[in-house]
């Protein structure tokens, strides 16, 4: 997400970019603004309870209040008439470029907009407020609304947020003029003056009414719902609706029309959908109109799933109307009959415990918990918790399900039986969501058995003739009725012992509830709302809450924490001399217990194409011979997605899904040949009557292996964290990177390269590229009988491979689409544009979907082809963990499976089983350019990737050795995993490494200040760790809690010191940072200053309300000079270097106080030089003339130094070595300069000559302008140049100060200080080592922004706590 205030903390360094000064909004054109606060809530308020970001962004008050406020009476009103998105310039001088009040509109990115983001119409859509029943709704209450028709009631899962039925109402002449949720429009009523003639569904084929004949029973369900003259209009829910989510129609409000109607509907044509270009049954392209995003609607919406007085009509229902003038206004109806007298309603509450709510939780009763919790541990007897019986396990699982997991619940009833719906995630698959990143399912319902359990084989259906309209109907009802399809054996899709009903019965609360906690731990840690959090790659939240209280882990509660009684229980499985003992010493329970998952998951975001997405489910297929769209028919069971919805807030990737590992190998397969629910799947299984949707024998049932990391923590006595292998997901991103800028590239960027067939009106607004006059909404095109994008300068990257996808897998693909992408930078303003690949793995941890111990790895059991031995781990070739088998590594056969490169350092590490990475080929070239994070493959020597097969495709792999090697498991190969990674605007300045065995370096910036950081030498068996710098004061006020203390250490010292870069807190495993003064803009250490405290955060209690604040007895910032720290041995001196290195490590241990540490690094204003960042040659120098580049302030310079005398000649030019850069850090303080920008070596005989620095005026201030020349060790002269067009000019005259002919001369350009700078001390010493005085640190080194790796980053600090 954009920064708060982009301009003022670029995602991109200065001067990478043409005609753009951050502080000069009128010349920026949104480069660096990937969406806004607005955009991420519009993506999360589907399951977002409100309140937080939902509301306040970063701002202490409503974010429609800080818009009215900074516009003023007459222009916020004036919002009441406006779009969504207002790009007026009176409008952004009164906000200016805000991350919080700033964004994009769906049309803008979808289409590929380059513009200023516009002011977002807070006034019509209001905030997200905290919707506290969303989740303290009871669902088994008999308040819930309900459907009924001919016999058939559908249920909501639960009273808040039901997926209902939208229809929309329109004019005889087919404008839209109402979208009504539940409840159909009646034909005939007058809205604005204009008449409802005819009712639809509000997305094409989307959720069918004919469809709804399956659910309902009702063969005249359309007939009714559209006939004028039914006067008894029924709410209809309809549980499998995607896109159906009060939230989520309240939060985007859209719809769909033919474009004869787009001059009274307007909207645009959607970003591909999967189509070429979608038509209705008319033949007319389909538009989508985005109506609204009605966020102060979306708690009231929330509502209409109550009906506390069962007549059948919700409590409150929201229906969205066009008024007279054309914009779209909320209207919320409620029922009266279900309010008492004083205007009360009762609503059915969930509540987490039963009794006097006053009792404090020490002294709550375990049996008082809704849900289930440990009233006893396992022991030596019985390795198996007892547990309470909760009464609301299965609601409370439903809660946090509903927006984390997935769930089969009971959505209906009929008289053939019961009927289940699989509910997700809702929307566009948001991918905080659990079930897309580890396949997680809350099971309760679920349990082990075939049919007699309501479990259907998997090849249920592919016998079933579906032109057969009997065998259609009777399939479907069997499919309704079932809960879930076997996997394997008699093991559900889903399945988890822990949830079943059956056998744990436990529900989330269970472990993550404040009732599992100890009366210590509740004393110490009310958590109220805080669940308690484990340790996860992906966190997003403060990690300082990992462990913190510890949730219960396996070992918690099948053996009292004891690692030494799970050994013994164990002893059958691994042995004894102590192997059982390692075992549960290194390896995390769910590495043997979760052997496979049996839900998909994704595996690949191959977002390289922008929105090229095939993720509707309206189509059949394409018919390649003509270039059309065949659509999935109206009466067919539509798949559990949706039309997709290309909004803002999330960059929509091509998704592939890890569904199946047989025999080892890994089958990851395009979203559309799976589905939420496998009941659907089972149904499509095999069924080439589905089109492009029919399930591949090779993709069901699923069950896929997870791969062993060790990159995580566990608990541990006495509460510390444990490192141990555990199991994850390696889900991959393919993307685009900038290398020049250093960005990965936004999804809005890869739409602007890529062309269409019909005009965005909102995107032609914007700078157009490549000379385009108008820009196109992407769209699929049909080129030589294959599926094909365009780009918009004319070159088709097409589907090769046959899933009707396309995909850049060849050089020429790649490089016409880098060609495309260049045109955009280009057009942004950058200078040099150089886009590359980026490909980037996150292991997210897999802790869910426990099988029965019968299935453990060491079982026996076969599962897929695989038989659950102990060589399952421990074969080196094709095991799980191969590097537990490694004694004989030296052999050829092992040897000849890892890769070296000339140096003998580890490339690829190719022992254990075969991973799918990407499943498909990413070129040579783009492989050899692409910027890797944790991503790696198998190379041929010329360092093209090695492809590996799936299903006779070349597709990217690695091996489970590369990823424990990656995931940081033994750190045998340091040099081509390790790599630091800067962050921008996040709050994390840097990632580096402590390693076994040795100190190491690592470059890094802080607030864009170059330094060197020394990471401390690890015991020879650890394995290495991540070493992070976070930013005190960032964008993300929840990563800390107290950023707004970086204040009170900036002013430690006085108001009169300048902060070189702000507060960072240094990792425990950092011992030392070095800086270069040069890049520090000092003469010496006298200028500089370390302010620093310890910062420890202690968690607060008062009543509910749960906070942490700032341990002040120990928060005591102070300030001290450099120089006062090098006689502490806190920092130490090197004069001949001119390097400052701040002893982190005797820093932690010299500053009072407990908890972590944080220090500043500020200067004295006198003490101030500007040195040039980088000098570079561009001409060798000759006798008379040099020609430079120098980079001053971000901005790079040619310079030609010319001499006019036949007896002086140029011989060099300082600052372009380290050695002869100190030289200038020297002239600086010699001659007074606060400002250097060129100096030159002169051998010369003569007395008298001119001095030329041709295009060098606009360097320096001409008043303050001086070329001081030294000559041998005594003779100094300052001269004032004179100024001649754009060169500065200086008639140097040595004839009184020579006092030897063909002396070295020293000629220096730069500004005359003031103020006199301090003297250089002689004090300190110490440190040596290379000088850091190159350029920026270069893209291959993984410099990203925020959009692409905060979720992968927030989750790798490790804090160390205070134990209670």
């Amino acid at each position: 997400m954009a920064a708060k205030k982009p301009l003022k903390d670029p995602a991109v360094p200065d001067g990478s970019v043409d005609g753009v000064n951050p502080a000069n909004m009128s010349s920026y054109k949104g480069f660096n603004f990937d969406m806004g606060t607005m955009n991420h809530n519009i993506t999360c308020n589907s399951c977002h309870a409100g309140g937080g970001a939902a509301q306040f962004g970063r701002e202490e008050e409503d974010l429609d209040k800080v818009l009215e406020e900074k516009l003023g009476a007459d222009l916020w009103e004036d919002l009441k008439d406006k779009d969504w998105f207002i790009h007026d310039e009176e409008y952004l001088s009164k906000t200016g470029i805000d991350g919080d009040l700033l964004g994009y509109s769906e049309y803008e990115v979808g289409a590929g907009y380059i513009g200023k983001p516009g002011v977002f119409n807070y006034k019509r859509s209001g905030v997200n407020d905290t919707d506290c029943f969303m989740c303290h709704a009871d669902a088994s209450s008999d308040k819930r609304i309900y459907s009924e028709v001919n016999g058939t009631k559908v249920y909501p899962i639960m009273p808040a947020n039901p997926r209902v039925m939208v229809f929309k109402g329109m004019t005889s002449d087919g404008e839209t003029i109402v979208i009504s949720l539940g409840f159909p429009p009646k034909i005939g009523e007058v809205i604005n003056g204009k008449k409802v003639e005819k009712v639809d569904s509000a997305y094409y084929n989307s959720v069918p009414l004919s469809v709804l004949n399956s659910v309902y029973n009702d063969s005249n369900l359309k007939s009714r719902i559209t006939d004028k003259d039914n006067q008894e209009l029924k709410f209809y829910l309809y549980p499998n609706n995607p896109n159906g989510a009060t939230r989520e129609v309240a939060r985007v409000t859209y719809f769909e029309h033919p474009e004869t109607t787009k001059d009274k509907d307007g909207g645009e044509v959607y970003v591909n959908g999967g189509s070429v270009t979608f038509k209705d049954d008319n033949g007319s392209v389909v538009y989508r109109t985005f109506a609204g995003f009605f966020f102060k609607y979306i708690s009231t919406a929330s509502l209409m799933g109550v009906d506390t007085d069962g007549d059948g009509v919700p409590l409150a229902y929201v229906r969205f109307v066009k008024d007279e003038k054309g914009f779209w206004r909320p209207e919320v109806y409620y029922d009266s009959d279900e309010f008492n007298s004083k205007g009360e309603v009762d609503l059915p509450i969930l509540e987490n415990r039963v009794g006097d709510k006053n009792v404090p939780s020490t002294e709550v009763h375990p049996q008082d918990y809704t849900y289930s919790v440990p009233t006893k541990l396992g022991d030596a007897n019985n390795p198996y918790p007892s547990m309470t019986n909760g009464n609301k396990d299965r609601e409370w699982g439903y809660v946090c399900s509903y927006c984390h997991m997935a769930i089969p619940y009971k959505s209906g009833e009929t008289s053939n039986g019961d009927i289940y719906t699989w509910v997700t995630r809702k929307g566009t698959l948001g991918v905080a969501a659990e079930v897309v990143k580890r396949g997680d399912v809350f099971s309760y319902d679920l349990h082990r058995g075939g049919e007699n359990k309501g479990n259907l084989p998997h090849d249920a259906f592919v016998n079933t003739d579906f032109s057969d309209q009997n065998q259609k109907q009777q399939a479907f009802g069997r499919m309704l009725t079932a809960k879930s399809v076997v996997s394997f054996d008699d093991i559900p899709i889903g399945y988890d012992v822990h949830f079943d009903s059956e056998k744990g019965s436990m529900t989330c609360l269970s472990c993550h509830g404040e009732g599992s906690l100890s009366t210590e731990e509740k004393e110490y840690h009310p958590i109220h709302h805080d669940f308690l959090k484990g340790n996860d790659w992906g966190g997003h939240w403060d990690q300082s809450l990992d462990y913190n209280p510890s949730l219960k882990t396996c070992l918690d509660c099948h053996f009292g924490g004891s690692r030494q009684l799970a050994a013994e229980v164990h002893l059958n499985a691994f042995g004894p001399n102590g192997v059982s003992a390692v075992h549960m010493e290194k390896v995390a329970c769910e590495v043997c217990h979760i052997p496979f998952k049996t839900h998909w998951t994704f595996r690949t975001f191959y977002d390289v194409l922008g929105y090229s997405y095939n993720f509707d489910n309206r189509m059949l297929g394409y018919d390649l011979e003509n270039g059309t769209v065949r659509k999935l028919p109206e009466s067919m069971f539509t798949p559990g997605f949706g039309p997709f919805m290309p909004i803002g807030g999330y960059g929509a990737p091509q998704p592939f899904c890890i569904v199946r590992t047989e025999n080892g190998k890994d089958t990851v397969v395009p979203i559309y040949q799976v589905d939420f629910d496998p009941r659907q799947a089972a149904l499509r299984y095999k069924q080439s009557v589905f089109g492009i949707w029919k399930i591949p024998e090779n993709a069901f049932p699923w069950a896929w292996a997870p791969v062993i990391i060790n990159n995580g923590f566990r608990p541990d006595s006495p509460g510390g964290q444990k490192f141990m292998y555990r199991i994850a997901d390696p889900l991959t991103l393919v993307t685009w990177y900038d290398k020049s800028t250093g960005k990965v590239l936004y999804t809005r960027e890869m739409a602007a390269a890529l062309d269409g067939a019909v005009k965005s009106d909102s995107a032609s607004k914007g700078v157009l590229p490549a000379g385009q006059s108008e820009k196109r909404v992407p769209a699929y095109f049909i080129h030589d009988g294959k599926v094909c994008v365009k780009t918009i300068l004319g070159k088709y990257i097409c589907d090769d491979n046959g899933d009707y996808l396309p995909e850049i897998d060849t050089d020429s693909e790649y490089q016409d689409m880098k060609a495309a992408i260049t045109e955009v930078l280009k057009a942004e303003g950058v200078k040099n544009p150089d886009p590359v690949f980026y490909l980037w793995i996150a292991p997210f941890s897999i802790d869910h979907g426990v099988l029965p111990k019968e299935y453990a790895l060491g079982s026996g059991k076969v599962v897929n082809g695989e038989e659950l031995n102990c060589s399952s781990c421990h074969d080196a070739k094709e095991g799980r963990l191969p590097q537990a088998n490694m004694a004989d590594i030296n052999s050829s056969s092992l040897k000849e499976l890892i890769e070296r490169d000339e140096k003998g350092n580890v490339k690829y590490f190719g022992l254990g089983r075969e991973i799918v990475t990407v499943p498909v080929k990413i070129p040579p070239s783009a492989y050899k350019e692409a910027v890797k994070v944790f991503f790696n493959s198998p190379e041929n020597p010329d360092g093209s990737p090695k492809y590996g097969s799936m299903n006779g495709r070349e597709v990217m792999v690695t091996t489970a050795g590369d990823i424990l090697v990656n995931a940081l498991t033994n750190g045998v190969d340091v040099d081509r995993h390790l790599v630091p990674i800067p962050v921008e605007s996040s709050g994390i300045d840097g990632v580096a490494f402590a390693l076994p065995g040795k100190k190491a370096q690592w470059k890094m910036r802080f607030d864009g200040i170059e330094a060197e950081v020394e990471t401390e030498a690890l015991h020879g068996d650890e394995v290495p760790r991540r070493a992070i710098v976070l930013r005190l004061k960032n964008e993300l006020p929840e990563l800390l809690g107290f950023e707004h203390h970086a204040e009170e250490i900036l002013d430690a010292g006085g108001e009169t010191l300048v902060p070189v870069f702000t507060p960072i807190i240094p990792s425990e495993f950092i011992e030392k940072i070095k800086f270069n003064l040069a890049k520090l803009q000092v003469v010496g250490p006298e200028g500089l200053y370390i302010n620093c405290a310890k910062i420890h955060k202690v968690r607060k209690s008062e009543g509910e309300n749960v906070y942490y604040e700032l341990d002040k007895d120990n928060f005591k910032p102070t300030s001290i000079s450099v120089s006062e720290a090098i006689s502490r041995g806190w920092a130490s001196y090197d004069s001949y270097t001119k390097e400052l290195t701040v002893n982190v490590a005797a820093l932690r241990e010299g500053v009072s106080g407990e908890g972590e540490l944080v220090f500043a690094l500020m200067r004295a204003p006198e003490s101030t030089v500007v040195i040039p960042e980088r000098i570079t040659l561009v001409s060798q120098p000759s006798a008379l003339e040099v020609k430079v580049k120098v980079t001053v302030s971000g901005k790079e310079h040619t310079v030609d130094i010319a001499v006019e005398d036949d007896g002086t000649s140029i011989s060099e030019v300082l600052g372009k070595e380290p050695q002869t850069y100190r030289e200038l850090l020297d002239l600086a303080k010699e001659f007074e300069l606060s400002k250097v920008i060129l100096g030159v070596k002169l051998t010369s005989t003569s007395e008298k000559f001119k001095l030329t620095f041709k295009g060098a005026a606009s360097l320096v201030d001409p008043d303050k302008a001086v070329v001081a020349v030294k000559k041998g060790e005594g003779t100094e002269v300052e001269v004032k140049p004179s100024v001649s067009g754009n060169d500065l000019v200086a008639e140097v005259d040595l004839t009184t100060r020579s006092e030897e002919n063909g002396e070295a001369v020293v000629a220096v350009l730069g500004e005359k200080s003031s103020t006199p700078t301090a003297e250089v001390s002689s004090s300190g010493g110490g440190g040596g080592g290379g000088c850091s005085m190159g350029a920026p640190q270069s893209a291959a080194n993984g410099l990203v922004n925020l959009g692409a790796l905060l979720t992968g980053l927030l989750g790798l600090f490790r804090f160390r706590r205070k134990k209670h």
